[in-house]
């Protein structure tokens, strides 16, 4: 195996340390040598320019697909695709356009993959390293949305982002910008914050709106409260979220039980409402849909995907720092051993999450480029319905029985490995497609092994 190095644009020392393949007989005999595997591949030009990325379930087969010779191309089309280097194909062309590499394609590399998540993770640092400008629609799965906090900031709002902030208090993923303005809502609602970010900035010589007569904001606007009191304000319903990750979310919701027991002792039956309502709502925001939301720095899963014919474990450690890829483990030792390989892969993790750097059973280390790039890829899997895989949070890796009983129950299931082809830099998803986060296939669905 030699490095994927066919030019030094390619060649950043995270892809080189993953061992890419090269086939630079592009012919029948060439492609013959192709596995019969999934994995991410990559069609360069003569000069060393990128022409396509993408993942397959069956390199040999899609290689000899896509490297026959197009018919039907007009006379110009395929004077420009037959010519030396890129010619006239843009680095990305529009969904659905025939080109004809076969005249092109001067070398390939390639790299087997062993699951969907390693394929995609793979993939998605190839084409953010060839096609920077097209990477996030060549993905082929929406960004995931975080939800941050300067207090500090001159005007300190809650806001939302697929980009984590640096600086800020981040707490995430959520599945979409709507749960996230759902979430922004039920806090302002439960901690009387401000709800118009451009009068705030006035303060203190703004004008307060309605919900200040209505006694729903403190109005640090106009002054009535001094701006650090609202900062304090601000980092209370910042704790809310700083819990949203442990067992004991009654916590919050019982110190203020208690305090509306002790106002209604004291007859002060209006602030003991009030606090019955906010226990209300507080019990309302738990239950929402942001099941995955933690400081982002708490971030991380262990993530499992069927192997070669379900006989097989693929185990991955995921942070914001890059996946880490775990020795592979058989299925049937798992269901005789589950409680030393679940120590295992418990043990490993808690040191990719803590110390960021591999540990003794670690195979492969892949840093994130950004660290949106894997929450996003773990959010899309976690949230589509034909996954095969098993995503278990880092909150819930530390019940030892809760863990090996959400395995068992995946095990049960059967699953199957399996790449599905149709990530390509070549069929950019159309921006509906995007919007809609339905997975994306290009052409057509191949099992993987």
């Amino acid at each position: 195996m030699t490095p994927i190095s066919p030019t030094s644009e390619f060649g950043p020392e995270m892809l080189k340390s993953l061992e890419f393949c090269e086939i630079t007989a592009v012919s029948g005999e060439g492609i013959s040598t192709a596995p019969v595997k999934p994995a991410v591949y990559a069609f360069f030009s003569a000069d060393g320019k990128p022409l396509l990325a993408a993942v397959t379930g069956n390199l040999r087969a899609t290689l000899g697909r896509r490297l026959a010779p197009k018919v039907g191309l007009t006379p110009d089309r395929k004077a420009s695709t037959a010519a030396d280097g890129v010619g006239a194909i843009p680095a990305s062309p529009a969904p659905g356009a025939l080109v004809d590499y076969s005249g092109i394609v001067k070398s390939i590399s390639y790299l087997k993959v062993c699951s969907s998540f390693w394929g995609n993770w793979i993939y998605s640092l190839v084409v953010r390293k060839l096609f920077p400008r097209d990477h996030q629609q060549l993905i082929g799965w929406k960004p995931a949305w975080f939800l941050s906090l300067q207090p500090d900031a001159p005007t300190p709002v809650f806001s939302l982002s697929t980009k984590i902030a640096q600086n800020a208090q981040v707490y995430g993923p959520l599945a979409g910008r709507g749960c996230g303005q759902n979430l922004i809502q039920e806090l302002t609602d439960l901690f009387d914050l401000c709800r118009y970010e451009e009068i705030l900035r006035q303060s203190p010589n703004g004008r307060p709106c309605a919900y200040k007569e209505m006694g729903k904001c403190p109005a640090p606007c106009d002054g009535s409260v001094a701006m650090t009191d609202y900062r304090t304000q601000l980092r209370q319903a910042a704790e809310v979220l700083e819990q949203w990750d442990h067992s004991d979310r009654g916590g919050i919701v019982q110190e203020l039980e208690n305090a509306m027991r002790a106002a209604a002792l004291r007859m002060d039956f209006r602030l003991a409402g009030k606090l019955r309502d906010k226990c209300e709502q507080l019990r309302g925001l738990y239950a929402a849909g942001a099941d995955y939301l933690v400081p982002i720095n708490r971030w991380g899963a262990l993530v499992l995907a069927p192997g070669n014919t379900g006989r097989w474990i693929e185990p991955f450690v995921a942070s914001v720092q890059g996946v880490w890829r775990l020795e592979q483990v058989r299925t049937a030792d798992f269901v005789q051993q589950p409680r030393v390989i679940m120590g295992r892969w418990r043990e490993t993790a808690d040191a990719c999450f803590h110390e960021g750097k591999p540990a003794s059973r670690v195979a492969q280390h892949v840093p994130a480029a950004a660290a949106e790039d894997i929450v996003s890829l773990l959010c899309y899997h976690q949230f589509r319905t034909r996954d095969t895989g098993l995503y278990i949070p880092r909150r819930q890796l530390a019940d030892n029985d809760t863990a090996i009983t959400r395995v068992i129950d995946w095990l049960s299931t059967g699953p199957r490995g399996e790449v599905n082809e149709g990530l390509s830099s070549d069929q950019m998803p159309s921006a509906a497609r995007l919007s809609s986060g339905v997975e994306f296939n290009g052409e057509i669905d191949m099992p993987g092994m």
